[in-house]
């Protein structure tokens, strides 16, 4: 593609193929189920998670599993180098980054929904939680929208994976209509 002057913008999201699983003999497997469990049912432990509290065993278990796409995705050595300009989020993997192109501007947003995929089970169970958005643009998410010609949303794990919540959620607060022309996963 470079010697036809092409400079393409390599965007990634991960996927559940993306993070380290422990295996049931790893130390850490326990605090992993409990994680995933706790998830869907206390309040508090998602809070947590949203106002980035780093001291907690949850937040430092997602980021650990995700340790070698991080490193993968920052790596600016690899053959597809990661683009200038990327704004990170709050969630390894999320981010927004904006295409000029020909007069027109295009935002891609990037969130990661593979974050409770820790384990098999996770078909209607993974979450995609508005914090994701708002942690790129604050409460000006619309803003960075309208700034742009046209906007796609690009996740790995389709809505139909998606928890009650998460699905409410991302009709709600993620992505209602008019937000994004599309939604690639």
């Amino acid at each position: 593609l470079a010697k036809t002057g092409i400079t393409p913008a390599f965007l990634a999201v991960p996927g559940n193929h993306d993070l380290m699983r422990p295996r049931k003999e790893d130390p850490w497997y326990d605090s992993y189920q409990v994680v995933r469990d706790k998830w869907n049912r206390d309040e508090e432990t998602r809070n947590n998670i949203w106002k980035k509290k780093t001291d907690t065993g949850t937040w430092k278990l997602i980021q650990s599993v995700f340790n070698n796409y991080t490193g993968w995705w920052k790596d600016t050595a690899r053959s597809f180098p990661r683009p200038s300009g990327i704004i990170d989020g709050l969630l390894p993997g999320d981010f927004a980054y904006t295409i000029e192109k020909k007069g027109y501007k295009i935002g891609i947003t990037g969130l990661n929904t593979a974050f409770l995929h820790l384990g098999d089970g996770a078909r209607g169970n993974l979450d995609l939680h508005p914090a994701q958005l708002t942690s790129l643009f604050g409460r000006r998410h619309d803003d960075w929208i309208d700034a742009h010609d046209m906007c796609f949303l690009l996740t790995h794990h389709p809505i139909s994976w998606l928890s009650g919540r998460g699905k409410t959620e991302y009709n709600r607060d993620v992505a209602p209509a008019g937000r994004f022309l599309l939604h690639l996963c």
